[in-house]
């Protein structure tokens, strides 16, 4: 270790070294508080924030010329679940904090999260696997709707039902469809229900319902579908069909536009959120923005090193992140990367996101997908990797960690934003040490934004020194000190 530095409180023991991280410990233990946090170059030296209204701050020094200050999570809430068969879904509703999780497992196949205005996660388990109205096979898929009122279900069986979440009963009768359910989406006011379904992967079938009258489907198509979409206002949708993508008529699934055509398979695509632009991923190494007015190519393709296996727009639309099956990351992981919108230009360098395997996201494994999220400002993105485990906060301006990693002992599986982005939700696989099958965390994020000003102000606090126009460091008189410490709230300590 280069440099070693204790908390105010002396709970705590910062070290920094030239391997490119910084790591804290109990000092009694000498077990982790955070996974190692890793930087750009080796890091030199780590000092804590002496004020003690900021919790635990760290302030590193690295070789790269920058200089970081950190907030450290407080420890997280964690809750065990009593699922005995694995998670196959967890997907956050787009306009609430509601998380829909759906399972194999009898007893708790469809379970909806929130955060409470307290702090804690409410679960609110509905009954969908049951002989007199719900699933009599295992459930493979489900999707809130976007007010988190509604949700979707469907089972290997062909069935699908439409679930009112508060009250916990179904609001459809059982929905047939031919061969397992692969996928449902329920549209933004929660009339129309899209399903995927079909016997193999090469040959599936594309079924509309309208939700309040669900005796007869009002379309459906076959093909090598392995994705369908509705625009914003639920008036399109859009469906992946081999290497082109269909413009169906939502009610009538009748073409309302040519197809967008990719030069290999297409993996996924989405609607921007005022529904002016289609992003589109291939095997083909693009994913392509497309102006749905004049149905051609919006800016340059966003190029990649191999197959794009998912992409998502920020809640601005000014932003996507794309996901590549690009294993020569460290680590051997996938890479996601933000791009602008307006320039088709990246914005990160790649980021470490894992994905099972390279037809993961088709295959009816979307949890990882479901983890690549944006915050509502588009600031921050939220990617889980595996090898370590652990969820990762990257400001999207820098490329860089917003906050240490998050991990746990047992892996994390999943991972999403809550509270209105104040918190990061983990969903947990089997942990060792508790023996448990399935687990939640939440570790509610720092308040700190990372901005020159207030790096250089904790700077000067720490060294008692400013720098002039000349680059010199200059004592600090005593009377600038204690207008610092006042400021930071430090001098009533």
């Amino acid at each position: 270790a280069g440099s070693v530095a204790f908390s105010n409180d002396g709970k705590l023991l910062a070290t920094a070294s030239a391997d490119g991280t910084a790591r804290v410990r109990h000092v009694k233990t000498g077990s982790a508080v955070t996974p190692q946090i890793p930087h750009s170059g080796s890091v030199s030296e780590v000092e804590f924030l002496p004020a003690r209204k900021h919790g635990h701050s760290l302030l590193t020094a690295c070789s790269d010329g920058t200089m970081r200050l950190w907030k450290l999570s407080a420890p997280p809430q964690s809750y065990f679940l009593s699922h005995a068969a694995p998670i196959n879904r967890f997907v956050r509703s787009p306009q609430s904090n509601w998380y829909v999780m759906t399972s194999k497992d009898r007893q708790n196949s469809l379970i909806a999260v929130q955060e409470t205005a307290t702090g804690e996660l409410s679960t609110n388990v509905i009954p969908a696997n049951n002989d007199l109205n719900g699933h009599k096979s295992n459930v493979s898929c489900g999707a809130p709707s976007p007010n988190a009122k509604l949700a979707a279900t469907g089972d290997i069986s062909g069935t699908v039902i439409v679930w009112d979440l508060e009250n916990a009963t179904p609001v459809t009768p059982q929905l047939p469809h031919q061969g397992q359910v692969r996928g449902v989406e329920l549209s933004k006011d929660g009339t129309l229900l899209l399903v995927r379904s079909g016997k193999s992967y090469r040959s599936q079938v594309v079924t509309c319902w309208e939700v309040q009258d669900a005796f007869e489907p009002l379309w459906s198509i076959e093909g090598e579908l392995v994705h369908a979409t509705f625009n914003p206002d639920g008036i399109k949708v859009a469906v992946v069909d081999g290497n082109d993508v269909l413009q169906l008529n939502a009610r009538t699934g009748k073409s309302i536009g040519p197809k967008l055509i990719h030069n290999a398979n297409v993996r996924h695509c989405e609607f921007s959120p005022n529904g002016e632009l289609l992003l589109t991923c291939s095997n083909d190494k693009t994913a392509r923005l497309w102006k749905i007015s004049s149905r051609k190519p919006w800016g340059n393709p966003l190029v990649h090193s191999a197959p794009v296996l998912f992409g998502t727009f920020d809640p601005t639309g000014t932003r996507v992140a794309t996901l590549c099956n690009d294993t020569t990351t460290v680590g051997g992981e996938n890479s996601a990367r933000v791009w602008d919108v307006g320039t088709t230009t990246p914005l990160t360098k790649r980021l470490p996101h894992f994905v099972r395997s390279a037809s993961s996201s088709v295959r009816g494994s979307s949890l990882v997908n479901d983890s690549l999220m944006f915050s509502q400002d588009g600031k921050l993105l939220l990617t889980v990797g595996m090898r370590p485990a652990m969820a990762y906060v990257w400001s999207v301006d820098t490329s860089e960690l917003a906050v240490p990693p998050l991990s746990a002992s047992a892996p994390i599986v999943a991972a999403g934003f809550a509270n209105d982005d104040k918190a990061i939700l983990l969903l947990h696989g089997k942990d060792p040490l508790e023996g448990t099958r399935h687990s939640l965390s939440l570790y509610e994020l720092p308040n700190t934004t990372q901005d020159v000003d207030g790096i250089d102000e904790h700077t000067e606090l720490l060294s008692s020194r400013r720098i002039d126009e000349l680059s010199d460091a200059i004592p600090l008189t005593a009377a600038e000190l204690r207008d610092l410490w006042a400021k930071h709230g430090s001098h009533a300590e």
